[in-house]
């Protein structure tokens, strides 16, 4: 009876050793899982430190951003404000061109009018030069694709060149009607207080008599000299010096 009591106490202490075996596999193994868990919990925080980093320099970036285009949309607004108050006065200088245009047209045709007037009352050299000048103001005043300023710098240019005569000498060659015939002739203006002439065989001296609208003849012995010598000065050939010419009663002209 002894032998089968022994027996079964060891197997008792066996069962109970197996017991103890079992259970520290399952703290074994619920001891790695948990350290797998948190390997895995700490591999996730770490994920999560680098995309906070990642966002927050995403977000610094963005500030950047941001910053620079309300800088860029400050000065933007300052160009446009500076760009409408410049149109405003390119309108108004417009407005106030267009105003001075309305008044000077007017004033323009009546300065070339008054051009052409004075030439055909003036000593009468080189008129059809003088009128066709003239003319081409007129068609610079009708053209409306001629900008006013420069149709009055012409006129003005005009006015200048025909106060310059009265102030020059010039000789040429042309051809006028005397006693009826047609005769070659040297010409010499002497500002305007003299037009004269001289047929080219020297036999007949003349001036222009503003008063009576017409020719008159010089006394050669009188006059000869003087026109030589004035014929001279205007060619370059000799330097200036006081000279008689003839003087006839005349209307003030005035360009």
């Amino acid at each position: 009876m002894n032998k089968p009591i022994g027996t079964l106490m060891v197997l008792a202490a066996l069962a109970a050793g197996g017991v103890r075996a079992a259970d520290m596999q399952a703290v074994t193994a619920e001891g790695e899982a948990r350290a797998s868990e948190s390997g895995a919990a700490q591999n996730r925080v770490a994920g999560l430190d680098d995309e906070s980093a990642r966002l927050e320099a995403e977000y610094r970036q963005l500030l950047r951003t941001v910053d620079g285009l309300e800088t860029y949309n400050r000065v933007l607004g300052e160009q446009v404000a500076a760009q409408e108050s410049e149109r405003q006065d390119m309108a108004a200088s417009l407005d106030n061109a267009a105003r001075l245009e309305r008044r000077l047209v007017p004033l323009m045709d009546r300065m070339i009018e008054r051009l052409d007037t004075f030439i055909d009352e003036d000593l009468p050299f080189q008129v059809g030069a003088r009128h066709a000048a003239v003319d081409q103001l007129r068609q610079r005043l009708g053209d409306p694709d001629a900008p006013v300023a420069d149709t009055l710098r012409r006129v003005f240019e005009a006015y200048a060149g025909e106060a310059a005569h009265g102030r020059s000498l010039d000789s040429w060659r042309g051809t006028l009607e005397l006693d009826g015939e047609r005769r070659d002739v040297n010409l010499l203006r002497v500002g305007r207080v003299a037009l004269m002439y001289r047929t080219l065989d020297g036999e007949a001296l003349g001036a222009w008599d503003p008063g009576a609208g017409q020719w008159r003849s010089l006394d050669r012995g009188e006059y000869r000299r003087a026109f030589d010598m004035a014929m001279k000065i205007a060619d370059k050939q000799a330097a200036p010096e006081l000279i008689r010419v003839p003087l006839f009663g005349a209307r003030e002209v005035t360009p």
